[in-house]
């Protein structure tokens, strides 16, 4: 919504002088506010980090079980994991980082959930969401291309971590059923979710996923069907219902920064790593920040990431 606060609606109203008006010199996508209409809670309402038409809307959640009063509320105070996807009947690929001993992974995002406080130290404009895990301890920035999700957490204590990749439950438009994940590297996996859209009996979608991480991890594990897959043991590759992986760094000490791109795609595991290739060609920690059509350096929303930290026009 453009105009969402008294200055926009004034400078709407005003007299339209030919001879003054310099499109050039008019920011409008500062008039964007992303909160209006977030509390009247449509899982696809509220939407930050994300560029008009875009593919990848990436954005935190609070409530995630139905497409109904659900979203990213600010009369909630949990956060269930970032998740890239959301439209009408589609959803999918959850993220979160956690801190500390292992967390419950079996009973879902209410599992790895986090406390987080809607203050003046969050921020969510078009292009860019940043807030504070409190659990946790981590500060996590979002931001988008079309295809390719970016997040930077940043580490505010040390110890183990695991960053989460959810593929199992209800995710606000679907619930996420059958999916595979398999480890190419120790900086790369790959897979695919299918997800079912309940309006209707025969909508049913896969999203595939490459999910690439600029700090090598020391192993991968998951769960399915209700249970630690080899009982928490490191797995390589791991498919099933109601499942998900977690990478795992040993040791990450206090400051320390992890970022991940997560490349979407409709056609295959191979279209979502070109969609990161060409709309992020360089790594994470180095770049000057992608723009929305993933050829320049400015991301959308006015922020970017820059060599290790995050600036704004």
């Amino acid at each position: 919504m453009v105009g969402g606060g008294d200055e926009g609606n004034a400078a709407q109203a005003a007299p339209y002088d030919n001879a003054s008006d310099n499109r050039g010199d008019r920011d409008y996508v500062s008039l964007v506010d992303p909160w209006v209409e977030a509390d009247i809670a449509r899982y696809f309402f509220f939407q930050s980090a994300s560029n008009p038409f875009g593919f990848v809307k990436l954005r935190p959640d609070t409530s995630t079980h139905s497409s109904g009063g659900t979203g990213y509320r600010t009369t909630e105070n949990d956060v269930k994991g970032f998740s890239h996807i959301h439209d009408w009947q589609f959803s999918g690929v959850q993220m979160m980082p956690t801190s500390g001993s292992s967390v419950p992974k079996t009973e879902g995002d209410t599992g790895w959930q986090s406390h987080v406080e809607h203050d003046e130290s969050e921020v969510a404009e078009p292009g860019y969401h940043k807030l504070h895990l409190d659990r946790y301890d981590i500060t996590a920035e979002l931001t988008v291309t079309d295809r390719v999700g970016l997040h930077r957490y940043t580490y505010g204590r040390a110890g183990q971590s695991e960053i989460i990749v959810n593929l199992g439950g209800t995710l606000g438009e679907a619930v996420m059923k059958d999916a595979q994940v398999t480890k190419v590297s120790d900086r790369e996996i790959e897979g695919y979710v299918n997800q079912h859209g309940g309006a209707y009996a025969d909508h049913d979608t896969r999203l595939f996923f490459v999910v690439r991480f600029d700090r090598p991890f020391d192993s991968m594990h998951g769960w399915a069907n209700g249970a630690l897959a080899r009982g928490g043991a490191a797995v390589d590759e791991l498919a099933g219902d109601n499942m998900g992986v977690y990478v795992r760094y040993n040791h990450l000490d206090a400051g320390d920064v992890v970022q991940t791109k997560v490349g979407l795609s409709l056609t295959g595991t191979q279209g979502a790593r070109r969609n990161i290739d060409a709309e992020l060609r360089v790594g994470p920690s180095t770049t000057s920040g992608p723009r929305p059509n993933g050829t320049g350096t400015t991301c959308s929303g006015g922020s970017m990431f820059v060599a290790g930290r995050v600036s704004s026009r």
